[in-house]
C-alpha cells in the first residue's frame, strides 16, 4: 500500500497527501513529460527527442526545424509525434 494518496477536489485541483513526513530529496512522483520544447537559440545543439546536448546533430530533411543526435532518436520522435507536426513546421518555414 502506498503512503501517498492523490485527492481530486474538482477537475482543476488535485493534491497529494502523505501518511509520513516528506524529507527534502524524497522522490514523490515520477512521470514522463507530456511535451517539451528546445529554445530556438539551442535547437541546433540539443536533440529534439532526448534533449542531450551535442555538437553535430542530424536535421529533419523534410521540415528542417528539428535536430536529432542519431537515427534512433529521429525515428522515435517521428513515430511518437513529429510526423504530425512536421508538415506544419515545413509550411511555416517556407
Amino acid at each position: 500500500m502506498s503512503i501517498y494518496k492523490l485527492k481530486e477536489f474538482n477537475p482543476k485541483y488535485r493534491a497529494l497527501e502523505s501518511a509520513k513526513a516528506i524529507k527534502e530529496g524524497d522522490l514523490i512522483m515520477k512521470c514522463e513529460p507530456i511535451a517539451h520544447a528546445v529554445i530556438s537559440g539551442m535547437r541546433t545543439k540539443i536533440c529534439s527527442c532526448c534533449l542531450k546536448e551535442q555538437e553535430e546533430l542530424l536535421r529533419c530533411s523534410q521540415c528542417k526545424v528539428m535536430f536529432y543526435c542519431d537515427k534512433q532518436c529521429q525515428l522515435k520522435d517521428w513515430t511518437s509525434f513529429h510526423k504530425i507536426e512536421c508538415k506544419g513546421y515545413e509550411a511555416i518555414t517556407k
